[in-house]
């Protein structure tokens, strides 16, 4: 499932000049216009890499997959960007995800098709209507050349498609083995680590005793981090099903909240909430969502220093159900904004107490969202803390 609005379609020049919107449902990009910098709508640590978007799309002609922040109402969101190369213009396609970016491209090779039989119908009229003028045959010909170079371009993106699709699986494929071949010898060191620990830990000395821990804890985060792996690999090969029940979503992250003040009582940190929703029932899939409150929670907490608090906050709007959850924490700098819902995106080594993170947690949470039909964003300023929203569709 995909939020609808989600996707662009544009020309501009070689400066970054926006020439026609073709597609902007609901005006969501801010400062996509006509006349203005098509640089300009991406968040400022973005810029240069919009422009080298351009200019390796000038070099190679079509480009795929290209992931850019842009300035949207709702805040930071990031998009993916494909292009093609016109004569003296760019064709510029963007989406929320690679199944948005699939589909505009779909569009536009309908969008091709009615300027096909448009170009047939155009061909008539001046068969009829000759009189000679050159800038009737010259119209014909641009037309012409233009929808020769569409199809040709839309070909290549195609092309250029299948093959990511082709690589991500096999890189999925060999991810998914890799992790089940570690899994099991990890778990062998920490049962036994465990069972040390349990057995003679009051005979050896307090080093040793520490060794055993230090064993015990750096297997348990290698084993968090195998199993975020396989989450990462079965969600990137479709492989992931989202089995929806009927829940009341407000209780639901009640209980969730509760489970996580355990983890925030240890750092001294107050969770503070706001429930502006009452019984509201949703289609989800408990276990995903269950994993999704988690991370956003625990990353809040671990980020937070210890005495500060947290801010939880549920409410509805435009027929989604949003979570929202602010912290006081260390915050993020702009510059790694785009990093955020990447695999191994850490803009910080640890957490304010020395935690791990294993920097697979918000890519899953992106697709889990993804997959229920939502969506995730977030704002934060460096030095003073971060806020996460994510949304759920409302259903009857």
């Amino acid at each position: 499932m995909t939020q609808a609005g989600h996707s662009t379609a544009f020309l501009i020049d070689k400066e970054g000049v926006i020439k026609d919107i073709i597609k902007n449902e609901e005006g969501l990009i801010e400062g996509l216009e006509t006349g203005k910098s098509f640089f300009d709508c991406a968040i400022e640590a973005n810029r240069d890499k919009a422009k080298l978007f351009i200019e390796t799309l000038d070099r190679t002609n079509v480009e795929f997959n290209w992931e850019i922040n842009m300035r949207t109402k709702s805040g930071v969101t990031t998009y993916k960007f494909a292009g093609t190369k016109l004569e003296n213009e760019y064709l510029i396609l963007s989406a929320g995800n690679n199944v948005e970016l699939k589909n505009i491209i779909s569009e536009m090779m309908a969008i091709n098709n009615d300027q096909t039989n448009m170009l047939r119908q155009l061909s008539k009229t001046l068969s009829y209507y000759d009189n000679g003028k050159k800038e009737d045959s010259y119209l014909y010909d641009e037309l012409s050349r233009l929808n020769n170079e569409l199809v040709n371009m839309q070909r290549e993106l195609h092309k250029k498609n299948h093959e990511l699709d082709e690589l991500n699986k096999l890189k999925n494929v060999f991810l998914g083995m890799a992790a089940h071949d570690l899994r099991n010898p990890l778990g062998i060191i920490i049962s036994y680590s465990e069972f040390l620990i349990d057995e003679i830990g009051d005979t050896i000395s307090s080093d040793h005793n520490e060794f055993l821990k230090i064993i015990k804890r750096s297997s348990e985060f290698m084993l968090e981090l195998i199993d975020s792996l396989l989450d990462v690999s079965a969600i990137e090969s479709g492989n992931v099903e989202i089995n929806l029940n009927r829940v009341e979503i407000t209780g639901f992250v009640k209980d969730n909240v509760e489970k996580n003040k355990v983890l925030a009582a240890k750092k001294n940190i107050k969770i503070n909430c706001e429930y502006k929703t009452e019984e509201i029932w949703l289609e989800i899939d408990e276990s995903k969502i269950t994993q999704v409150l988690n991370n956003l929670i625990s990353n809040a907490i671990k980020y937070s220093y210890p005495g500060s608090q947290i801010w939880i906050e549920t409410n509805i709007k435009n027929n989604f159900f949003e979570f929202k959850i602010r912290d006081e924490g260390k915050g993020i700098e702009e510059k790694y904004f785009d990093k955020i819902f990447k695999p191994f995106g850490k803009v910080s080594g640890s957490g304010t107490a020395g935690e791990k993170s294993t920097g697979l947690g918000l890519v899953i949470v992106k697709r889990i969202v993804e997959g229920h039909g939502g969506r995730i964003w977030f704002e934060s300023e460096f030095g003073k803390g971060s806020v996460f929203y994510f949304n759920l569709p409302l259903k009857s």
